[in-house]
C-alpha cells in the first residue's frame, strides 16, 4: 500500500496476526523516516540480533531458524516505525529467564495491554526436533549468558576501544568515489555487526533485571503507584544518582512524587531490601552500559552518513537519480542494486511516488496497532488510530487524556506543544516523540507529556530524576493538546486533565 514499508517484505499468511508498537522505536526514529535511513537501520538491527544468538552459541540449524524473523523486527507505516511486538517476543526468549525477560520488555513498553501468556509462551525464536537437543541447547546458551553477564565491565572496556579503532579509521578515509562510498559501508556494516552483536546481550540482562525489580515491587509492595516501577531502577542516591527532589531550576511550581529511596526507607527493611536495592543497582548498571552502546549508533550513524553524500552525489552525477537528495527515498535494496549494476524499472517513478506520498499530508499515528495477514488497506489502518491531523478537533475543557504513568507528581501550566525548531517556553512540555533533544528543555518544564516512546526512554528517565510529572504513550496528544491550554498532568495516575483555554496550532 502507498506510504508503507515493511523492512524487506516479511512473507505472512492471510489473517496471520502483527501487533506494532512504537516504545522502543520513538526514541531512535522520532518523527517521519526516510525509507533509505529505516531500510538500513531494518537490515542491520536483524543481522545484530542474528549475530547476538549466534555469540550465545545457538546451533547453526535453530540459527538458519531466525532467518524466519530476525530481518523483520521493524516495520515502517507512512513514515513512522514500529517493532513488531511479536517478533521482539521471540527476541527476549533467546536468553534464559524467560518470564522476568518479558516482564522487564513490558515495562520498557510501558504497556496496559501485556501479551497474554498463552500467545506469549508460543512465540519461540526457534524449534528443535527432540526435547534432548532443547534441553542441551539451552545449558550452552545460559552458559554463555552467563559468562558474558558475569564479565560486563570487561566486555565494555573491549567495546569501547575496539569501537573507538573502527570508528577513528572511517572518520579519517577520503571516498574517492561513489563505488569506494559503497564499499566501505558494506564493510562498516559487517563490522558493526561483529561489535554490536555479542553485546546485545546487556540489552537481555537489562531486560532480565528491570523484570525483577517489576516482581520484586509487585511481591514487596503491592501499594506501590504505578510510576514507582520506574523511579526505582535508577540506583540509590549515594550512588551519585540525582534525586526526585532536584526540581526544576525554572518553571511553575511542581508537586514531585515521594522520592523513592524515601518512599523504601518507610515501607523495606532487613533482607528485603538489602535484595531489592542490589537488582535495582545492577539493573542501572546495566541500563547504563546498554545506552552507551545505543549512544554508540549517533556516531555510526554519523560515518554512513559521509558515505551516503558520496554516494548520493556520484547517483545524481549518472543521472540515476533526479537530484542528490532523492537517495533517501531508495531503500537500501536499491541503493544495493544501483552500485551492483542490477536494472531497477521506472526507479524514478518509485521515487516520485514515495515523495508524494510523504507530503500528502501528516498523520497523527497510534503508539499501537495491529494488522492480519499481508495485505491491509489505509482504510483498516485509519480504524486504529492512523488519522489526518488536520481533522483531529482540540480538546475541551475537563477533557482527561490517558496514557502510562512515567514519573510520579502532580503539575499545573500551559501547555507548550513544541517540535524540534526553537527552543520551548517553559510550561508543559507536550511532545510527539521521546526524542532526546528535549533533556535539556526540561530544567524550565513544570511537567512533561510524550505521546510516541515508552518510560524508559532517555528523556524519560531524565525527568524523574528531576522531579519533573510525566506521561507517556498519549494517543493523539500533539493534536489534541494547544499551546496555551492549561493542563493539569498527574503522572502518578497517568493523565493529563485540559482545565481551560482553546490555545492555539
Amino acid at each position: 500500500m502507498a506510504g508503507v514499508i515493511r523492512g524487506a517484505g516479511e512473507p505472512v499468511a492471510p489473517g496471520e496476526p502483527r501487533i506494532w508498537d512504537d516504545a522502543t522505536t520513538a526514541e531512535a526514529f522520532p518523527g517521519p523516516t526516510a525509507p533509505l535511513v529505516f531500510t538500513l537501520a531494518a537490515g542491520i538491527h536483524g543481522r545484530v540480533c542474528r549475530e547476538y544468538a549466534r555469540s550465545l552459541g545457538v546451533p547453526a540449524d535453530q540459527l538458519a531458524q531466525t532467518d524466519a524473523w530476525t530481518p523483520y523486527l521493524l516495520g515502517s507505516f507512512h513514515g513512522r516505525v514500529y517493532s513488531d511486538l511479536l517478533h521482539w517476543y521471540r527476541l527476549a526468549a533467546i536468553a534464559p529467564g524467560q518470564r522476568l525477560n518479558r516482564r522487564g520488555l513490558e515495562a520498557v513498553l510501558g504497556a496496559a495491554d501485556p501479551l497474554l501468556d498463552e500467545i506469549a509462551e508460543t512465540l519461540r525464536p526457534f524449534t528443535f526436533e527432540s526435547g534432548a537437543r532443547r534441553v542441551r541447547s539451552r545449558a550452552r546458551t545460559t552458559a554463555a549468558f552467563v559468562h558474558r553477564a558475569l564479565r560486563t565491565e570487561s566486555m565494555m572496556r573491549e567495546f569501547r576501544t575496539e569501537f573507538g579503532r573502527v570508528c577513528d579509521r572511517y572518520e579519517a578515509t577520503d571516498y574517492r568515489h561513489g563505488e569506494h562510498a559503497y564499499a566501505e559501508y558494506r564493510r562498516l556494516d559487517r563490522e558493526l555487526v561483529l561489535l554490536w552483536g555479542p553485546v546485545t546481550v546487556l540489552d537481555a540482562l537489562a531486560l532480565i533485571l528491570t523484570g525483577a525489580v517489576v516482581a520484586l515491587t509487585e511481591a514487596y509492595l503491592p501499594e506501590a503507584p504505578a510510576s514507582f516501577r520506574y523511579a526505582a531502577l535508577r540506583p540509590p542516591t549515594d550512588t551519585g544518582s540525582p534525586g526526585a527532589s532536584e526540581t526544576p531550576a525554572v518553571g511553575e511550581p511542581v508537586v514531585t512524587g515521594e522520592d523513592p529511596d524515601a518512599y523504601l526507607d518507610r515501607m523495606l527493611s532487613g533482607p528485603r531490601r538489602w535484595l531489592y536495592d542490589l537488582v535495582r543497582v545492577r539493573a542501572a548498571r546495566c541500563a547504563a552500559h546498554r545506552d552507551t552502546i545505543r549512544s554508540s549508533r549517533t556516531r555510526a550513524a554519523g560515518l554512513a552518513e559521509a558515505m551516503i553524500r558520496v554516494m548520493a552525489d556520484d547517483l545524481a552525477g549518472r543521472a540515476i537519480l533526479r537530484e542528490s537528495a532523492d537517495i533517501r527515498y531508495l531503500t537500501a535494496g536499491e541503493l544495493r542494486d544501483c552500485y551492483d549494476r542490477v536494472p531497477i524499472p521506472d526507479l524514478q517513478a518509485r521515487i516520485a511516488a514515495r515523495k508524494a506520498a510523504h507530503a500528502a499530508g501528516e498523520l497523527s499515528a497510534p503508539v499501537r496497532f495491529s494488522t492480519e495477514g499481508p495485505d491491509f488497506s489505509d482504510g483498516e489502518l485509519a480504524e486504529q488510530g492512523w488519522t489526518p491531523r488536520a481533522r483531529i478537533a482540540a480538546a475541551h475543557d475537563g477533557e482527561v487524556l490517558t496514557g502510562t504513568a512515567s514519573a510520579a507528581g502532580v503539575a499545573e501550566g500551559a501547555a507548550v506543544v513544541v517540535d524540534r525548531s526553537g527552543d520551548p517556553a517553559p510550561g508543559v512540555l507536550v511532545t510527539e516523540s521521546a526524542d532526546p533533544h528535549w533533556v535539556a528543555a526540561l530544567p524550565s518544564a513544570s511537567a512533561l507529556v510524550i505521546e510516541h516512546g515508552g518510560p524508559l526512554t532517555a528523556v524519560a528517565t531524565v525527568a524523574r530524576a528531576l522531579g519533573v510529572p510525566t506521561v507517556v504513550r498519549v494517543p493523539g496528544c500533539t493534536a489534541k493538546l494547544r499551546t496555551g491550554m492549561r493542563l493539569r498532568v498527574d503522572g502518578s495516575a497517568g493523565t493529563v486533565t485540559v482545565l481551560s483555554g482553546v490555545g492555539r496550532r
